[in-house]
């Protein structure tokens, strides 16, 4: 494979705008297959998938605003986080939840 090849079918994967429609789509998929109603940006990093409850929606990193395009939103849950109603998590969050923590999110930005 050459090394054009291999940059288009790189920057196809993963580009230097904002989103990649392709690794959006395949991170809802298996967050969907997991039973959770999340849809995240392509740098979004989340930890304790299990212990994340969700009655309603949750949208990870897809808020606009003054933010660089390789901002990564990272959540860290080791204890519990629910989510109740439509919640947005902007592009840069860091959430950290401690074991034997817990936080409820209800309708918010």
């Amino acid at each position: 494979m050459t090394n054009f090849l291999k940059s288009k079918i790189r920057n196809w994967l993963w580009p230097q705008a904002d989103v990649c429609l392709p690794l959006v789509v395949l991170k809802s998929l298996y967050y969907q297959l997991h039973g959770k109603s999340i849809i995240a940006d392509h740098r979004t990093m989340i930890r304790g998938l299990k212990n994340i409850e969700i009655k309603g929606r949750l949208v990870i990193g897809q808020m606009g605003g003054i933010l660089h395009c390789k901002d990564w939103t990272s959540l860290n849950i080791e204890g519990k986080l629910t989510v109740r109603g439509h919640v947005h998590l902007g592009k840069g969050s860091r959430v950290h939840v401690c074991k034997g923590g817990e936080l409820i999110l209800e309708e918010c930005h």
